[in-house]
């Protein structure tokens, strides 16, 4: 399965083009159409599977961790929250940053290779105020790991 954002024409625009409704959709590797997961999660949503879980349901289990628009009908200028799913879309859970704090500027986040052994789980790596925070979809946990505030992107491999 992939993941994407699908812009979704708005009901009554006057053209598709102008539609602020932007989706997360999975897409079939075979045949079949498009499935609408979360509706108007905003334009960046930049949703990322997370590797296989072993030993989890039937091994080949796994999450999807996508931005959330603080505004979805203004996504081209909101903040965000990082938050993640089932690959079938339940179980929907905002992980970062809590409700109180500004949210993520737009960004394509990145799960960890393989689990963090203190954790015995997988991480999302976020760029959040400059820094480096690595959130565990598991527990709901994040820790921020650089405090500098230069760090503009992240690649993990």
């Amino acid at each position: 399965m992939a993941y994407t954002v699908n812009h979704t024409p708005e009901e009554g625009a006057a053209s598709p083009e102008q539609s602020p409704i932007f989706d997360v959709v999975a897409v079939p590797q075979s045949t079949g159409n498009p499935v609408t997961l979360v509706r108007q999660t905003g334009m960046f949503g930049y949703p990322v599977a997370s590797p296989l879980q072993l030993g989890v349901g039937n091994g080949n289990d796994y999450q999807v961790a996508y931005l959330q628009a603080v505004f979805p009908n203004q996504s081209d200028s909101s903040r965000y929250r990082l938050v993640a799913m089932d690959r079938d879309g339940s179980n929907r859970r905002t992980l970062f940053p809590a409700e109180d704090k500004p949210g993520l500027e737009p960004q394509q986040v990145a799960w960890s290779p393989a689990v963090i052994p203190e954790r015995n789980s997988y991480a999302i790596a976020v760029l959040y105020q400059g820094n480096l925070w690595l959130v565990d979809s598991s527990m709901d946990e994040a820790t921020q790991v650089t405090g500098d505030g230069l760090i503009s992107r992240v690649s993990w491999r």
